[in-house]
């Protein structure tokens, strides 16, 4: 009889719970949450609805849709079937939140075009191409503690009439480095050897580490032209004929830091 009673209070407040307006639970959100959501954007229910966030320091609105598993809320560990788009970039997949500083992504793909991100930098702006994610597994808490996950990038292939160079698709595996999320890219083509490491914390501090080594004795054989290109990119030529470009700002501000 008590577990019949148990389950009956459970169905009752997960019927009470469905029809509860979002707009009422966001008003119970810490300060902190509250101050990035747009109030007149937020709608339908608690379990199930859409809302416009806005990063920090930004002015560029993110929307949000998702949908919440009762029976996962029931266990304190709600996941939330969630699509995000903003300006130059969609994502969808299982989000998790909980708590000021831990976040969860499972099953979660992203793709960037890199010509719409906010890139205040002139050297980098409307660049072609796009960035493509897919997160298997991502836990956040004060930092990166676990990743597992694949990214692929066509930067270097769909700006050819701009560079007069064509590279190779870049691709590789997300993990953790640090409390950086850690995305290492690799792409070879008859010149070069690319090697490019994305590096992304928590607070949108991002860092780019970017390595081009020619490839056979004759260094630089056929991107001769190219090699112009980079110098106003910002790479430095090493010794040892490799060129490197290293570059350090915050997404969420869209600025550069020296």
């Amino acid at each position: 009889m008590r577990r019949f009673m148990a389950l009956g209070l459970i169905w009752v407040w997960l019927c009470a719970a469905a029809v509860v307006p979002a707009r009422w639970a966001a008003a119970l959100l810490p300060d902190s949450a509250k101050a990035h959501i747009i109030p007149d954007s937020v709608s339908g229910s608690i379990w199930q609805g859409q809302a416009k966030v806005l990063p920090p320091k930004t002015t560029w609105p993110i929307e949000a849709i998702y949908k919440i598993n009762p029976l996962s809320a029931l266990i304190a560990r709600p996941y939330a079937k969630t699509q995000l788009s903003g300006y130059g970039f969609r994502a969808g997949g299982l989000f998790g939140v909980w708590g000021s500083s831990r976040m969860k992504l499972k099953e979660v793909t992203a793709d960037f075009q890199i010509s719409q991100l906010p890139i205040s930098d002139p050297r980098f702006s409307g660049l072609s191409g796009q960035i493509f994610l897919t997160f298997d597994d991502l836990n956040i808490k004060n930092g990166c503690q676990s990743a597992a996950g694949q990214a692929r990038s066509d930067i270097l292939t769909a700006n050819e009439q701009s560079w007069q160079w064509t590279g190779p698709i870049l691709s590789g595996p997300i993990s953790c480095d640090g409390e950086a999320v850690l995305a290492a890219l690799r792409g070879r083509n008859n010149d070069y050897d690319v090697a490019l490491d994305l590096r992304l914390y928590a607070d949108g501090v991002y860092g780019v580490d970017v390595t081009l080594t020619p490839i056979g004795s004759d260094k630089g054989r056929g991107a001769d032209g190219f090699g112009f290109v980079l110098g106003l990119l910002g790479f430095e030529e090493n010794p040892d004929g490799s060129a490197q470009l290293r570059e350090k700002g915050n997404i969420f501000q869209g600025q550069r830091y020296e």
